[in-house]
């Protein structure tokens, strides 16, 4: 067993050195970008399905941009909860022009490529229809292509927690957050979140867009590579162009999501995205394992302590430090219970992407695709 003590130790340490790495990256000053030359014009594209109870939070927040967007437009994945309706109503009552066009495929590449295709505008800009966002959202996006070189722009997503285990998933969303944002900014970009991306709509048309892609998801992470292959083609935005969504709050809730992640990552990236997996793992049991060494033998394995110290004090640290970013006091108070309760989330994830079987919307998903 001291082995395996050693062995989680070392994943920590690996752990650690990326959360650190990343620092510099997330908490820097934020970069200063010229005014534009000439005007630019932008499209806000969302993909819909049954979210007729969220769309009006997303359509106010929309109509309280410092910038408008020319055009918004949502696509209907063939809801079955009268979302078009929903979409409708609030945009009259909002008195904004939205469109709402009907997916001429199944999943959200689908519903995009859909929208994309209608819109005319230079710049596409894609939220989740379960999302809210900042006043400052669409200008914050369009500053950044001031610079022509610029094709793909990646934003942070803030998790509220709402209930349930919520406060777990708004946790771990907060490390995610940093190590992606943290990376990006580095030159060094792994993985984007697709309700708060943009892209110039010739590139996207030009690069081939989702042809042949059936993923049911990965739309972010599909673009992101591609744009990661064309040097500085990649910008990411700082506290203004912020995205809000809900936690999830149920335990099954949070493992079909990752299980989700987890599969659409293993076909785009192979087997490095298994010993990615496999490795956070083995980072979520070191805590639980700890306790559980100690509550038995009144001792842990030297490794496995070392391993829990860094681990916690690593994590309560960057946890303080993001903290006045996200305006998020209340996870620090829950991180003790966080640590418990997420493996058990890790190890159902894992296993359910190994089967290959999970759900989206009300469709069953096998291996990630329709």
């Amino acid at each position: 067993m001291e082995f395996a003590g050693w062995i989680l130790l070392i994943a920590c340490v690996a752990y650690a050195a990326v959360l650190i790495v990343a620092l510099p990256g997330f908490f820097g000053p934020p970069k200063v970008v010229e005014s534009h030359s000439a005007p630019i014009s932008t499209a806000v594209i969302v993909a819909a399905r049954n979210e007729a109870h969220n769309v009006k939070s997303l359509i106010d927040s929309l109509s309280k941009q410092s910038l408008m967007p020319d055009e918004i437009i949502f696509c209907d994945d063939h809801s079955e909860d009268g979302t078009s309706e929903k979409i409708k109503e609030a945009a009259r009552t909002a008195r904004l022009n939205i469109t709402v066009a009907a997916s001429s495929g199944i999943g959200k590449k689908k519903a995009l490529s859909t929208a994309i295709a209608q819109s005319t505008s230079d710049v596409i800009i894609v939220t989740d229809a379960d999302c809210t966002v900042a006043p400052d959202w669409v200008a914050a996006h369009v500053n950044e292509y001031a610079n022509p070189q610029t094709n793909f722009v990646a934003g942070m997503v803030n998790s509220w927690e709402s209930g349930g285990l919520s406060f777990a998933s708004a946790t771990e969303n907060v490390f995610l957050q940093i190590v992606s944002t943290g990376l990006g900014k580095l030159r060094k970009p792994i993985m984007c979140n697709g309700a708060n991306m943009s892209f110039r709509r010739n590139w996207f048309m030009h690069s081939g867009g989702f042809e042949g892609d059936q993923l049911a998801s990965g739309d972010d992470i599909r673009l992101l590579t591609r744009a990661s292959s064309e040097g500085d083609s990649i910008e990411w935005l700082g506290r203004r162009g912020i995205v809000f969504t809900r936690a999830s709050e149920s335990f099954r809730d949070i493992v079909l999501q990752r299980s989700r992640w987890l599969s659409k990552t293993v076909k785009m990236q192979g087997s490095l995205a298994w010993v990615a997996g496999v490795l956070l793992l083995c980072i979520q049991l070191i805590v639980p394992l700890f306790i559980l060494q100690i509550a038995v033998f009144g001792v842990a394995e030297t490794g496995l302590t070392i391993g829990f110290i860094l681990k916690s004090g690593i994590e309560v640290l960057l946890l303080s430090l993001a903290v006045p970013f996200f305006k998020r006091p209340v996870l620090l108070l829950f991180y003790p219970l966080s640590v418990i309760i997420y493996p058990f989330v890790a190890v159902t994830s894992l296993v359910a992407a190994m089967i290959g079987r999970t759900e989206w919307k009300g469709r069953v998903l096998r291996n990630g695709m329709h």
